[in-house]
């Protein structure tokens, strides 16, 4: 038979095992927060000939305890879609003589070929400049890396990055949308990518922030897909890159016989 002392001894060790198992828990989902889970529709968007665009959706949630949810009041989301980097010369037309002509110039080696930011709210309703800028959460901080030109005034430089935003914004290439995140509960949440037929084929990475209700970003994820071109269209633009000089030839030739064959049509018309 079980002594009375015995009897109590094992009650407190099931307390304390109880009250380190309580501990541990408490401790576990006091360090973790928040924890930000998100998945892309499709890892590749193929480009064939019939092309004209598609749409990438991007689904979020957000697990976290209730004493986190409580405290950070109403979840905020910005995601920043970077897209493969390119080389882009921007021109400025010049009259001489009465007819335009490319003038000045400015090169820039290394700028995104496609920049997207979607939020549920505007930037600024959501946290400050400051925590924007410190993330590089800017249409205009995030395009440019360094460019190089014959210019040498800030001034000159300015304007042709203010050219090359809106040529490339016209394009819908470079676009800020504080609509692009939709919640369809306290925690979850999706984002539609618009992929039109001119965007650049390579990776594409979207960098996924998670704001607190007092503007603090508490949590942030990445996820990636590829556009990428198959058919004849990866054969041609696989030419036009590592075989120059034969792809130029062959446009040439190709629209001679064109010409040629277009001149015998009316011809005999």
């Amino acid at each position: 038979m079980i002594g009375h002392a015995t009897v109590v001894a094992i009650c407190l060790s099931i307390i304390r095992a109880l009250v380190s198992s309580s501990v541990l828990i408490f401790l576990t989902y006091a360090a973790r927060g928040e924890e930000l889970i998100t998945a892309i529709s499709s890892d590749t968007v193929w480009i064939t000939s019939n092309f004209t665009g598609a749409e990438i959706v991007l689904f979020g949630s957000i697990a976290s305890d209730k004493s986190s949810l409580k405290k950070a009041g109403n979840y905020n989301v910005i995601i920043v879609l970077c897209g493969p980097r390119k080389k882009i010369r921007i021109w400025r037309k010049e009259r001489v003589a009465g007819i335009w002509v490319n003038g000045t110039s400015m090169y820039f080696p290394e700028v995104k070929g496609y920049l997207g930011i979607f939020s549920n709210k505007t930037l600024q309703e959501i946290t400050s400049i400051a925590t924007l800028k410190h993330y590089g959460i800017n249409l205009r901080q995030d395009i440019f890396s360094h460019p190089s030109s014959v210019h040498e005034t800030i001034e000159a430089e300015d304007d042709f990055k203010t050219d090359l935003i809106r040529l490339m914004q016209k394009k819908n290439l470079y676009l800020e949308n504080p609509e692009g995140v939709q919640f369809l509960s306290d925690t979850v949440f999706f984002s539609r990518f618009p992929m039109l037929s001119n965007a650049p084929t390579g990776t594409y990475t979207a960098h996924i922030f998670l704001f607190n209700s007092a503007g603090k970003m508490i949590q942030k994820t990445q996820n990636s897909f590829q556009i990428r071109k198959r058919g004849i269209e990866e054969l041609l633009s696989r030419g036009a890159k590592q075989r120059k000089e034969i792809y130029g030839l062959l446009s040439v030739l190709a629209a001679l016989g064109i010409g040629w064959v277009g001149a015998l049509i009316f011809r005999y018309h």
